[in-house]
């Protein structure tokens, strides 16, 4: 078996490193949303099966439901809390909350 010289297996640990740093990086999503009482900070996490709000302090969980993601689109359903309204998180192309009762939207907070 071939050995490998040292200082090539160093240079692949150190891309494999940055490789995997860089696509954790790459996953996660924060946005801050204003509706007319406050502003609010939307983290998720692609993959995760939820997305939280103000994960600073009280944490509020969203279930996400669906996740439409395609070219420069990314467009995540989820179910508030306790039987609350259905929400449309959009993080790109345009960054809004939508919430949703009985199929209507109700209220639409602009992100940033």
């Amino acid at each position: 078996m071939e050995k490998i010289n040292p200082a090539l297996r160093q240079l692949f640990a150190v891309l494999g490193l940055f490789v995997m740093v860089t696509n954790a990086a790459a996953q996660s999503l924060s946005m801050i949303c204003e509706n007319p009482g406050r502003e609010y900070q939307v983290t998720y996490t692609l993959g995760n099966r939820e997305i939280i709000v103000n994960p600073d302090t009280e944490q509020t969980r969203y279930r996400v439901l669906a996740v439409e993601e395609a070219e420069g689109k990314l467009i995540v359903a989820a179910q508030t809390p306790n039987g609350g309204p259905a929400v449309r998180v959009h993080f790109r192309p345009y960054r809004k909350m939508e919430y949703f009762v009985d199929g209507q939207v109700f209220q639409t907070d602009g992100c940033y």
